[in-house]
């Protein structure tokens, strides 16, 4: 059988009469490349409790490890949690991402963009008071430099201290 090592994410679960399909697609960061696959179990036994346990997986957005032991599907939470599914057969398949996958997709990675956004005009304000303490504290420095006599050992460490204040001013500045 056919099931994808790495972290999984439920799209779905569909029933047929006796039979159920779990829709599940791989982890979807930008730069990696979604694959979707579906898992056929004939008869499982506890169908109910299957259905509740990917349903909540897919409220929380918890990602799956799923695996095959003998006629039962193992799915384990990124959190330790797991449910066993005793079938009479199972089959799985890699398939293309449907309409309903491709948008959540946009919509999540829409949402990490509008966060990291945020993240960033946060760190740029903050880069910003931080030039502005830096530059003022400089400027000080150098005042008091030059209040002491050339070649002192004052007037030496303030010009080192005003060395390297621009030396941090020129690396938050690029």
């Amino acid at each position: 059988m056919n099931i994808p090592e790495q972290e999984i994410y439920i799209s779905c679960v569909k029933t047929d009469g006796n039979d159920l399909e779990l829709r599940l697609i791989t982890d979807y960061h930008p730069g990696a490349e979604p694959t979707a696959h579906s898992i056929f179990l004939s008869t499982p036994k506890n169908t109910a409790e299957l259905i509740r346990f990917v349903e909540d997986c897919k409220i929380k957005n918890d990602y799956l490890y799923i695996y095959q032991k003998e006629n039962r599907l193992v799915l384990e939470t990124e959190h330790g949690e797991y449910l066993e599914v005793e079938f009479s057969s199972i089959k799985s398949s890699e398939r293309s991402l449907d309409t309903a996958e491709l948008k959540e997709i946009m919509e999540r990675t829409y949402s990490w963009y509008l966060s990291e956004n945020e993240h960033s005009r946060l760190l740029q304000s903050r880069i910003h008071e931080a030039l502005k303490i830096l530059t003022e504290t400089q400027r000080r420095v150098s005042i008091k430099s030059e209040t002491h006599e050339k070649g002192s050992t004052a007037s030496t460490l303030y010009s080192q201290q005003a060395a390297l204040i621009s030396r941090v001013i020129k690396v938050l500045e690029t």
